[in-house]
């Protein structure tokens, strides 16, 4: 090989070592080249915590859940053995993520259970009850991100038996 293209060689065996050397460290955020004087100079990108933290908003839903419907299969329950004494509950709620059924009995106390979730829709059982009187309920739904619902208050008679 000619003296001149030895010296080209060289130089172009040398550039490319250092062209991917350079790609390799830039490809794990750090540049490395060498200065007109021969000598390393450090090319690192350095950043601040607050730099380094993204600042992108996150969009928050806060859409309550929708309660399509709750309704309980028995219109009158009883205090005895005469008929039914609970009623089954249902509910309709999309995308939450539980479901309560909450009520007051005759006497005042204010009482709640989870609803169970069905292949189509939530479940609860309303009773037994021992005083005769008017029950309030409604189903309050939770969803993924804690937005909340509560539906229309329903009356539940609760009947005594004759005798």
């Amino acid at each position: 090989m000619p003296t001149s293209l030895r010296g080209d060689v060289t130089r172009f065996r040398t550039t490319a070592a250092v062209v991917s050397v350079t790609a390799l460290l830039i490809g794990a955020g750090a540049a490395i080249a060498l200065a007109p004087n021969g000598k390393r100079e450090d090319h690192t990108t350095r950043m601040t915590p607050t730099e380094a933290t993204s600042t992108r908003a996150l969009a928050i839903d806060r859409t309550p859940p929708v309660i399509e419907y709750q309704s309980a299969a028995e219109p009158v329950v009883y205090t005895g053995d005469c008929g039914p004494t609970a009623a089954p509950v249902r509910a309709s709620v999309p995308k939450a993520a539980s479901v309560r059924l909450t009520w007051t009995e005759p006497a005042g106390a204010l009482n709640s259970i989870d609803m169970i979730w069905g292949p189509d829709e939530w479940t609860a059982s309303l009773g037994p009850f021992a005083d005769p009187g008017a029950v309030t309920w409604n189903v309050e739904a939770i969803d993924a991100e804690g937005n909340r619902a509560a539906g229309h208050e329903r009356t539940l008679e609760v009947a005594a038996c004759a005798g």
